[in-house]
């Protein structure tokens, strides 16, 4: 539970506004929205020696700790940038990719080892409870966020001579407030057992059979289409921020806002989606929201008021828990236990490359119409159009046996704080297999 809410908190309050950082740093929209493509794709590279030292450790506890450690560590470097004059790029490249490479390598070690801590007898209960606590300090941490950024923009236009930028000591607060939360986080994690020490079992899955499951695999068809999507949605995601903030004004507030009406619609209908899901099935729920995913970022090109993009955040959390929830059910039924930890860190890196692959033909495009509002729609209208197109894939997805009722105490674990550009890693690789079988789940 600890665990849970100090990483839920650290999200919240201090990744969440990375590329808002970068824009009062002076650093421009194009650096903003590079700042989250370009140092996810090094932390994923970084993370591909995940498993090795895994394997070294002989030990999935340590290697946790360890990385959660250093994404924490991470977060203080970000507020150095300030000092560092024409070094400001680099070293907050670094911050961003360190902060990456541990939460990417993270993720499937814990997967693995989360289901020799939490006995199957409790698990139910367990991840319901362990999701709440992740949704209340998600939304306490960037609802803290953005307060306390709102009142630093307006104690610098406040003060004549600006001598002392409130601003970037708000966010410099916030990244020290987020590193504390990581801290607390890996400090729960160390005090876990491990049954497995000393006996891991696990399997490498080589560069050449995972390009043999791409072309033959069931599964391997649905991580195709999820690639597919994220170049769809990083042609314009990563310029969300920099349109609310510098295009169109946005306060910090308003920001925070807009953010965290998404998050909430994905609260609020994730079980309504796993009705449905009871009726047409997983592959049913994917194919809405994969459908109702492609007009989201047209729509940002339909208004510019404050509340319209409200209304376009609702249907964007809406749209984004449907297909969510739709890879939930799917995501793990080809990955056996002991080939988790190595097919999720090279599917870590497959799905970085794919975010900047998407953000460097948005780069393209925005570049190319020089940067301006025009320059923004293109690319919200490109994305859009990518959407669609990647529809085309899902006639090849499979359908899969696991039923709604099966998954629903793992739901919060997919519940992510983002915008309408939607999640940026993928599926979540926080639910144990094992969970999702039972059968007789709440």
């Amino acid at each position: 539970m600890g665990d849970a809410g100090g990483f839920s908190a650290m999200v919240g309050i201090g990744e969440t506004y990375i590329a808002a950082y970068a824009l009062a740093l002076g650093m421009g929209e194009v650096i903003a929205a590079m700042i989250v493509a370009l140092p996810m794709l090094a932390g994923a590279y970084l993370q591909l020696s995940g498993p090795w030292i895994v394997r070294r450790l002989n030990s999935r506890r340590r290697f946790v700790v360890a990385c959660a450690a250093l994404q924490a560590t991470s977060l203080l470097l970000l507020p150095l940038v300030v000092f560092t004059g024409d070094w400001k790029g680099p070293l907050l490249f670094l911050g961003a990719s360190l902060y990456w490479a541990g939460g990417l390598a993270t993720a499937p070690v814990w997967n693995t080892w989360i289901e020799d801590i939490v006995p199957v007898q409790v698990r139910k209960r367990f991840f319901a409870n362990r999701g709440r606590i992740s949704q209340i300090c998600m939304l306490a941490g960037f609802v803290l966020g953005g307060v306390l950024l709102e009142l630093g923009q307006g104690a610098d236009a406040a003060s004549a001579a600006h001598v002392i930028r409130w601003e970037l000591a708000a966010f410099a607060a916030l990244f020290l407030v987020a590193a504390v939360s990581r801290y607390v986080s890996a400090w729960c994690l160390s005090t876990q057992s491990e049954p497995s020490a000393g006996k891991l079992a696990d399997r490498r899955v080589g560069w050449r059979e995972w390009r043999f499951r791409l072309r033959s695999d069931a599964g391997a068809r649905l991580v195709l289409y999820l690639m597919l999507v994220q170049v769809a949605v990083q042609v314009s995601g990563p310029y969300f921020t920099p349109f609310m903030l510098k295009n169109l004004h946005f306060t910090y507030l308003h920001y925070m806002l807009l953010i965290g009406v998404a998050f909430l619609a994905k609260v609020v209908t994730f079980p309504l989606w796993g009705r449905l899901a009871k009726s047409i099935g997983a592959r049913g729920l994917l194919w809405v929201g994969g459908l109702t995913i492609v007009p989201i970022p047209a729509l940002c090109i339909l208004g510019n008021s404050f509340y319209y993009f409200c209304a376009v955040q609702v249907f964007s959390g809406m749209s984004w828990a449907a297909y969510e929830l739709a890879l939930l059910l799917m995501f793990f039924d080809s990955i056996p236990r002991n080939e988790r930890t190595s097919m999720l860190t090279v599917y870590n890196f497959g799905n970085a490359a794919a975010l900047v692959i998407g953000f460097a033909i948005g780069w393209g495009v925005f570049e190319g119409l020089g940067e301006g509002h025009v320059a923004y729609l293109a690319v919200f209208g490109l994305s859009a159009v990518a959407r669609l197109a990647s529809t085309a894939y899902l006639t090849r997805i499979p359908s899969v046996r696991r039923t709604c009722e099966e998954a629903l105490p793992a739901l919060p674990g997919m519940l992510t704080v983002r915008n309408v550009s939607g999640p940026v890693v993928g599926p979540a690789l926080a639910i144990p297999k094992a969970e999702l079988q039972e059968p007789n789940a709440a």
